[in-house]
Order: structure tokens, then C-alpha cells, then sequence
């Protein structure tokens, strides 16, 4: 810790001076205390200016705005490259990297200028006009022109021809669902109510088990028989034995029943 400094004579014979007059009863106007370095450095940070409060205005549409400080790094040029670059399909990422900038900075671009934010507009427009022609062409088919190259005895050949893409059927669904949903759309359609608007009737089924539905399905197969036997006139004695076994069946059922 360091030492404090040595007070010089005329501090001692002032302070000698003023314990004498105390003394005797006499005022004494004591001198100012030291101002040490920490006591400067708090006053010297009260001093200082309060920075001026932030003041935000509303900016009209197409108006042009002053900045202050540091100066923008935007060129009015930009905007007819960014309208080239969305035409091809770019994203304000993408702005932001052949500009050299931040995504950040391509939004402040679009809100402080009017014919970038434009530019950026009319070129996505664009790309979405392509992919729409796109879309139609794949929908219906298109023919394009192609080019085969081969090669014979050492000899290149190319031929020219005609390529033809047939129509998707995904594509006209996508297309057909968005043009026209009223008509396209998938209709899923659930009845909470019964016939005329009443209650929805539940009936319960008897399913034959067991032997009794060994006999149902012998007796279905028989009278299948007959009437495929039946259908060919030239069948006389097969449907006769068709008949009687079928009806052989039944009895036995209707007997078992009884």
C-alpha cells in the first residue's frame, strides 16, 4: 500500500496556528479537504454529457431517408442487380452473399430504399411466372429438341431429332387443385346422421361358425354348380346330380334344424 505524502511546514504551522486559536475560543475556518484521485475520477465521470435520447419517425413510402454516422454501403445500381438475380431465382440470403453483406442489411435495403425493394419484387414475380410455364408444359407434355452422339468405326455421328416428354399426372393434379379447388380438391365427406336426417341404424349380423358354416359355404358352392350347369343345355344328366346333391345338402341342414 502506498505511503502518504510528507506535509510540508507551512501545512504543520497552519494546523499549529488553528489548534491554537480553537483554543482561545476564536473561530477557525478549516481549509478544504484533499482531493484524492478517486474523488476526481467520480466527479470527472458526473461531468459527463447524457447521450440525447433516440428519436424514431415514421417513414412514408418512397420517401428518402438521412442517415447519420456511419454511411451506407448501398449503390442505386444494386437495384437493377438484384432484380436480374431474382428473376433466376435468388433469396435474400443469396442477395446478401453477392453483395457482401448481411440478410440483415438486405432487409434495412428494402425498407430504407423503394426501387431495391421493387427490383426484389418484380424479379421474384418473374421467376414465379417461369416455374408456373413450367409447371403448365410438364401438365400437358411438350416436344423439345434433342441430339445423340455416337460413334461408328472411329467416326463421330451426331444426330439430330425430336424429344417428346408426355404429360404428368402429378402435375395436373397439382395444377388442377390450385387453379380450380372447387372442382379438384379432395372431398372427404363424413355422414353423422341417417336416411331423411334421423338417427344412424346399427344392426348386428349373425355370422354362421362351425360346422354350420361348413354346410353354408358346400350349399353356396352347389347352387353355384347348378347354375353354371344350368347355362349349357347340353349338361341334362350333370344337372340333374347337381340338383339332387344340392338339395341333399339342404335337407340335412333343414333336418339338423328341426
Amino acid at each position: 500500500m502506498p505511503r502518504a505524502p510528507r506535509p510540508s511546514k507551512e501545512a504543520i504551522k497552519a494546523k499549529a496556528d488553528r489548534a491554537e486559536k480553537r483554543s482561545a475560543g476564536k473561530p477557525v475556518v478549516d481549509p478544504p479537504a484533499p482531493i484524492t484521485p478517486a474523488a476526481k475520477k467520480a466527479s470527472s465521470k458526473g461531468k459527463e454529457k447524457a447521450a440525447p435520447p433516440v428519436v424514431v419517425e415514421e417513414v412514408k413510402k418512397g420517401e428518402r431517408v438521412e442517415m447519420t454516422g456511419r454511411p451506407s454501403s448501398y449503390k442505386p445500381e444494386y437495384a437493377e442487380q438484384a432484380a436480374q438475380l431474382c428473376k433466376l431465382g435468388a433469396t435474400d440470403e443469396e442477395l446478401g452473399t453477392f453483395f457482401k453483406v448481411s440478410t440483415r442489411t438486405i432487409y434495412r435495403w428494402k425498407a430504407l430504399h423503394e426501387a431495391f425493394c421493387q427490383a426484389i419484387k418484380v424479379g421474384g414475380e418473374s421467376a414465379d411466372t417461369r416455374v408456373e410455364r413450367s409447371l403448365y408444359a410438364r401438365a400437358v407434355g411438350y416436344t423439345y429438341d434433342a441430339v445423340k452422339i455416337m460413334q461408328h468405326k472411329g467416326d463421330v455421328i451426331v444426330e439430330r431429332y425430336r424429344e417428346h416428354v408426355p404429360p404428368d399426372t402429378t402435375a395436373m393434379i397439382f395444377w388442377l387443385k390450385n387453379r380450380q379447388p372447387e372442382r379438384w380438391r379432395d372431398v372427404h365427406r363424413q355422414e353423422h346422421t341417417g336416411k331423411d336426417g334421423g338417427a344412424i341404424q346399427h344392426a348386428l349380423v349373425p355370422q354362421p361358425t362351425g360346422e354350420d358354416h361348413l354346410e353354408e359355404i358346400t350349399r353356396r358352392y352347389a347352387l353355384k354348380t347348378i347354375e353354371v350347369l344350368q347355362s349349357t343345355p347340353a349338361n341334362g344328366h350333370a344337372n340333374g346330380h347337381a340338383n339332387a346333391h344340392a338339395n341333399g345338402h339342404a335337407n340335412g341342414k333343414n333336418g339338423k334344424a328341426h
